[in-house]
Formats: C-alpha cells, sequence, structure tokens
C-alpha cells in the first residue's frame, strides 16, 4: 500500500465514488506493501522436528508470517479482547481516566464521518470527542442517568502486532428504556510493548431505527463497496492511472492503522523484513485531505505490480473480493464494513488472501474509505507462496 497522504481526485458519481480500491486493495506501496508480496521462491528446508507437524512453519523461507502461523493471534487476540474490555467498562463507569488508559497517543477516531485526530493524554482529557465525553459538560451522546450494556466482542482481523474488533453495546435511560445503540470498530496493536487502542470509528443509532438500515442502507454501501472493487481491479488490468486514481480519492481528514509487519530501523526504504512491536511508537497514517496534485504524482507502481503481486506463484492477473466481504452496521452517513480479496494468477491459481476492516463515510453522496484511507489492517491471511507444492 501507500502514504495516506497521496490518494487521489475526487469524482462526482455518488455510487462509484466510494473510494475502496487501490493502492491497498492490491497492496500497492507505502504502509504495508510487504504484507502484499509472497516470500520469494526458495528450496524446501525441513522444519525442527518439534515443529514438523506445524503447517504454520514455512518450508519454503522468507518473508512475514500469515495467519496460519500461532503467533499470528496467541497474543493479539487476547490482549485486544483485555484492552477493549478494559476500555469499555471504563466508559461504562463514566471514568475517562481509566479510557484515556487504554488509548495509544496519537490516535483517530471517526465521530460520525469526521477523522478526528487525538494527539495526546492531555488533548483527550480536555476537549474529549464526543463519543467519548463522560464529563458531563459539553456536547455528549449521554443523557444525565444512563447506563450502558455490553452486547457483543468480535475479533475480525490479526496479525503478530494487532487485531481489528468490533464492539456492540446498548445504552438505556434512567428508567430502563433502550434509547441507542453503539456499534464501534477498535484498531488495538502493540507499539513498543503496550497494548493500546489506535482507531475507532462509532455508529449511533436511535432505538426505533435499529433494524431498518438492513433493507436499505446496507445495500447502498454493498453496492458501493463492489462496484468499485470492480472498477478498481479493471483499471489495474487495463493500466489506467486516471481511473485508478479515482478509485482511491479520499479528500477528506482520515487515518489507518497497519497490522503489517513496520519497518526496521536502519532497513532499505520499502521494506518490512519482519513484524515488531520494539522501538514502534506508532502504526497510524493519518491525512488531513487528499489533492488532486498529490494524486497527479502516482502511478501506484503499475509498472512493476503484477510481477511483484504474484511473486514466486507467477504474474498477478486478478482480485476477487472475499465472500464474507460485507456490512458489519450501518446509518444513512457511514458504514462499518469487513473485506479482503484473493489475487489470482493468469490460470486461475490463488497467490493469497488479504484481510480488513473499516469505515465508509457519505460526503455530498459520494462514498469515501478504501481500503487504507479509513482501515485496520491489511493483513495476509494465507500467503500460498508459504505452502508445499503438490
Amino acid at each position: 500500500m501507500k502514504d495516506n497522504s497521496n490518494i487521489g481526485p475526487h469524482t462526482t458519481s455518488a455510487r462509484r465514488n466510494f473510494v475502496k480500491g487501490a493502492a491497498g486493495l492490491l497492496g500497492i506501496v507505502g504502509m504495508s506493501s510487504a504484507l502484499g508480496q509472497p516470500a520469494a521462491a526458495g528450496p524446501a528446508a525441513p522444519a525442527p522436528e518439534s515443529e514438523a507437524g506445524n503447517p504454520a512453519v514455512s518450508p519454503r523461507g522468507g518473508g512475514p508470517p500469515d495467519c496460519r502461523a500461532t503467533a499470528s493471534f496467541q497474543s493479539s487476540i487476547p490482549e485486544a479482547i483485555r484492552v477493549l474490555t478494559q476500555y469499555f467498562a471504563a466508559l461504562s463507569d463514566r471514568n475517562l481516566d481509566g479510557m484515556s488508559q487504554q488509548l495509544h497517543y496519537p490516535f483517530v477516531t471517526y465521530e460520525g464521518r469526521d477523522g478526528v485526530l487525538v494527539e495526546t493524554r492531555e488533548q483527550l482529557i480536555s476537549n474529549p470527542p464526543l463519543s467519548m465525553n463522560v464529563t458531563g459538560k459539553g456536547g455528549s451522546k449521554l443523557k444525565p442517568g444512563a447506563y450502558d450494556i455490553l452486547d457483543s466482542i468480535q475479533a475480525h482481523v490479526f496479525s503478530p502486532v494487532g487485531a481489528g474488533l468490533s464492539l456492540q453495546y446498548n445504552r438505556f435511560d434512567r428508567a430502563g428504556s433502550l434509547i441507542l445503540t453503539c456499534h464501534g470498530l477498535y484498531g488495538i496493536t502493540n507499539n513498543d510493548g503496550k497494548w493500546g487502542i489506535e482507531w475507532m470509528s462509532t455508529i449511533f443509532k436511535p432505538a426505533n431505527q435499529i433494524g431498518r438500515d438492513d433493507s436499505y442502507n446496507d445495500l447502498i454501501i454493498d453496492s458501493a463497496l463492489h462496484e468499485n472493487h470492480r472498477d478498481h481491479v479493471m483499471a489495474r488490468k487495463s493500466g489506467d492511472l486516471p481511473e485508478l486514481r479515482r478509485t482511491v480519492m479520499d479528500p477528506y481528514p482520515h487515518g489507518s492503522v497497519s497490522l503489517g509487519p513496520s519497518p526496521v530501523p536502519g532497513a532499505p526504504p520499502g521494506t518490512s523484513p519482519e513484524y515488531r512491536s520494539d522501538g514502534i511508537k506508532s502504526r497510524l497514517r493519518y491525512s488531513k485531505g487528499d489533492t488532486q496534485e498529490e494524486m497527479a504524482r502516482q502511478n501506484f507502481g503499475q509498472g512493476q505490480f503484477s510481477a511483484n503481486s504474484g511473486g514466486s506463484l507467477g504474474n498477478w492477473s486478478l482480485s476477487i473480493e472475499t465472500p464474507d466481504t460485507g456490512v458489519l452496521f450501518a446509518s444513512a452517513e457511514k458504514g462499518h464494513f469487513r473485506s479482503g480479496y484473493f489475487r489470482y494468477t493468469e490460470e486461475g491459481s490463488i497467490i493469497s488472501e488479504h484481510r480488513y476492516i473499516g469505515a465508509l463515510v457519505n460526503w455530498k453522496g459520494n462514498w469515501y474509505g478504501n481500503d487504507i484511507s479509513r482501515i485496520v489492517g491489511q493483513v495476509v491471511y494465507h500467503d500460498r507462496a508459504k505452502d508445499v507444492p503438490s
């Protein structure tokens, strides 16, 4: 993928302008480019005897692990659930100080459509975003005497250094009547040994609106999601740079968190030889909004993309969404989604499978939130270059 500050131009089509395509979708350059490149070919090496039956140990060597490796979930899932549980407990207790301890700084929170950057704990305490304001002062989603009850926590994506989770809870007034349901997405990462929330997005829905989006807004967002993926892939195949740029445009403030391998200090630019947390202070990429000028400078590695994305398995020819791509929760202005894609060679062999979660926002009839500009991810779920040839 690429740096979020280099994504492209605005377009006027409401549905075709949802930007869920480009750089990260097909693993272009930047934020987690190493995740998008299968391991180089190499001779099969026998695993140590204690690991001989463990398919997580790549017999083909090289490259970061995919999600078959136990290291990809053994710490990240329990730690992410712990952090999110403690965050919700503090929220339920209306304890802003407790909430602040479960966060990384800076972090980004999507308050409605706006990507709000909170750079320090002091900023959070003095001016908490709307969804996090439990102080009783200023704008808030809280009524006096309201209380919250946890509904569910789900893990959607994971890697050795982080996880993407959703949390849903119900808010009741003091008389016990349901007033709001909140669905949140959270990117939780290990930065320099601390597990904390680095990315979040919340959708609050009034009680009498629960379930009504299933037959309306969900369908609109689903359509935008699928159409943009198709348009992006076709632009990539044909080398249509203007169309490629259109599918990654995000002109409004946005941020994403990478769960891919972080660059090792001193490593050559563009390389990410391993997952690591020590010395990593932030995995957040934030932009105040993409410009036409920035977009015009991008070619998204088009000349090398096919070979780089196929690696040892052959040239990339096509990407198709995973079957579970779809909306998790939606309103008129924003949708939370889960997505991913398979890469294929010309003769139909699967190269790899990638996954991520994110938020789509509606600005003036256009949907923004491509797979690098407003996401938690990406992760390589299954790198087929690591499999033993049959």
